[in-house]
């Protein structure tokens, strides 16, 4: 039979031949002696028989200890009996006034929204515990999770929102008009504020209420309703799992039905064992007040106690088993030990970790870990080209670079410096331009022969060098000098202006034309063409045959005076005025060639004058001639 120890604890107690003394600071009774004594037992049969004696205690306090627990265990038995009386008194009365509404069938799915796709995805992470394939499972999940986002969610299916599945945290549940069954569900008219919302998980056992706090809202094909957390049971992990279906139940407060109050004046509170360091001062009764039957288990010396009047009663374990069970004390507390320093560490080190720099494996630029978060020191591998590229001061970086120096990513990147190659002078291309699309260069720039020779920028393939200029609102270009193969052209509006300060030479045709396209001057092997009206200012002169270019003139033409050289003999020559004096006299000595101008000489005094040659006396009016 089971000991029920005694209200007055100033005295021992004595029990099957065990005496116990009630301890008033650890508020327990201890095994302070047995009947058995200590003696030196000669032989074998002795120590069997005291060893039998020993059994026997044992076994003793086990049924004591099987009693207390048994006891236990009818009062948890009572007490399903009256929840279960409870269930079908309010089924009963669900039926007969309607204080049910309904009882629908419904499946727990993850919320759309991208917060709830992150926090799942840390958690699919955590469990993946850095194994490569599943943590891309957990990508490839998270991806599928935020393109569902703004999707309505399937029949029969209901979320908490909130990024919690914690039945005690969660504020507001989301439901689908239709449940697993098929059935429809006016939410707007069936849930009202101050009903309940009852929801039992049908696998695990967990069961939640919460009451009704807002009027449900309507999104799409979903109903949001706010609640308020009353209580939970069951034997669950006390959590919304993802997929397990539950029934989720409407118990209306208008029909008068105080839910709350029921469970206070039908069910009894349940006899559960308490674990804990140091003995509890409150049961599990709605008033907090310890209830005989009650069980605390000691988690820092692993005993059992019994709540029996007004105190904590020890499970009575047999004093034989003290050595054995201290010893076992001590590993479990070294275990303890050990496990909250690992537990630290590992703590330190997830700490640590979150805080560490990444390794990425991507085609693009990495946009961060699950918190979106990029460090200094992050490393990515570029799966396109195979380069690693590290993170700094928000830019990935190639680490192919000048110690100390500056450089440029191979595409972008602003230069604020001059550019250097050395270069010239070692036969080594200075720049180069590749076509994309035939990898062809068609660009090159080098100077072959260093200081004092000749810079070359080479065009290839038939690639044609042109020069554009924009005007001043950076747009309208032109295109002012192509160099093509054996060909080069200059374009200019209205002018094109061409200056030097030594000679040019001009090796070839030239053709000069207007901006019609009318030829004006052409410049041939053989010939000048001139097709306008030739102005000189200075004059021209003409060489004659056979002289060079610094060689006698057949013709002169200047600024004062027009100078001939050449042939006279024939009717179209051009006579000179040595030929015209040569053939022609004086009128006068001192008006020599007057009459070569075809004017007769004049005056009052009449001169000697040839025969045939005329005078006009201006004093008598008179012409006349020498005969």
């Amino acid at each position: 039979m089971a000991a029920v120890f005694p209200l007055d604890t100033t005295k021992p107690w004595v029990f099957n031949g065990v005496t116990y003394e009630y301890d008033a600071t650890e508020d327990r009774w201890f095994v302070v002696s047995t009947t058995a004594t200590d003696s030196v037992i000669e032989g074998i049969t002795d120590n069997r028989s005291q060893i039998d004696v020993l059994d026997t205690i044992i076994d003793q306090e086990i049924d004591n200890r099987t009693a207390l627990l048994n006891a236990a265990a009818n009062k948890n038995n009572e007490q399903d009996s009256s929840i279960a009386a409870l269930e079908g008194r309010v089924d009963a009365l669900g039926a007969v006034v309607g204080a049910l509404e309904f009882k629908g069938r419904y499946k727990y799915v993850l919320e759309k929204s991208v917060d709830a796709c992150t926090a799942a995805y840390a958690e699919c992470l955590l469990q993946a515990g850095g194994d490569v394939p599943s943590m891309s499972e957990c990508n490839r999940l998270k991806d599928a999770c935020e393109a569902a986002v703004g999707d309505p969610y399937a029949d029969g299916v209901f979320t908490s929102k909130g990024t919690t599945n914690v039945i005690e945290d969660v504020e507001e549940l989301v439901f689908t008009g239709t449940d697993l069954d098929g059935q429809v569900f006016d939410w707007l008219n069936l849930c009202e504020v101050d009903d309940y919302i009852e929801l039992v998980e049908l696998n695990n056992s967990d069961n939640a209420l919460y009451q009704v706090i807002e009027e449900p809202k309507v999104f799409s094909t979903e109903r949001s309703i706010r609640v308020k957390y009353l209580k939970q049971g069951g034997r669950g992990d006390g959590n919304f799992n993802l997929q397990e279906e539950y029934d989720v139940r409407i118990i209306k407060a208008s029909q008068g039905l105080d839910i709350l109050e029921a469970d206070n004046r039908y069910v009894a509170r349940p006899y559960s064992v308490i674990f804990s360091d140091t003995p509890p001062t409150t049961g599990q009764a709605l008033d907090g007040v310890l209830q005989n039957g009650e069980q605390w288990y000691d988690t820092k010396d692993l005993e059992l106690f019994i709540w029996n009047n007004n105190s904590w009663t020890s499970a009575a374990k047999p004093p034989s088993q003290d050595v054995l069970l201290t010893s076992v004390v001590n590993d479990v507390d070294n275990l303890l030990g050990l496990q909250a320093e690992q537990a630290q560490r590992f703590n330190s080190l997830v700490s640590d970790l979150a805080f560490e720099n990444n390794i990425y494996y991507s085609d693009g630029p990495p946009v961060g870990d699950i918190n979106g978060t990029l460090r200094d020191g992050d490393l990515w591998v570029d799966s396109d080209d195979l380069t690693i590229k590290f993170y700094s001061q928000g830019q990935w970086i190639n680490p192919d670079r000048q110690v100390g120096g500056d450089y440029l990513e191979k595409s972008g990147g602003t230069m604020t410096g001059t550019i250097r190659s050395h270069t010239g002078g070692g036969g080594t291309t200075a720049l180069e331009i590749k076509s994309v699309q035939d990898n062809k260069v068609v660009y090159k720039k080098w100077c072959p022969g260093g200081t004092g020779t000749q810079i070359k920028n080479v065009a290839r393939w038939g690639t044609e060098h042109w020069f554009q200029v924009y005007d001043n609102t950076d747009a309208n270009p032109v295109t002012t000098c192509k160099f093509g193969y054996q060909e080069f052209q200059l374009t200019s509006k209205p002018n094109v202006f061409y200056k030097g300060t030594d000679a040019h030479d001009f090796t070839g045709r030239a053709f000069f034309r207007q901006a019609n396209n009318d030829l004006k001057i052409d410049v041939g092997p053989s010939n000048v063409d001139i097709y306008l009206k030739a102005r000189f200012k200075d004059g021209f002169v003409v060489k004659a045959t056979g002289q060079a270019i610094s060689g006698d003139n057949v013709l002169f033409a200047g600024g004062d005076y027009v100078g001939y050289y050449g042939r006279i003999t024939a009717d179209a020559d051009i006579t000179t005025k040595a030929y015209v004096d040569s053939r022609t006299q004086d009128a006068t000595v001192s008006q020599k060639g007057i009459a070569k101008l075809g004017k007769v000489a004049k005056g009052t005094t009449v001169p000697s004058l040839e025969q045939g040659q005329l005078f006009y006396n201006t004093a008598t009016k008179a012409l006349l001639i020498k005969a």
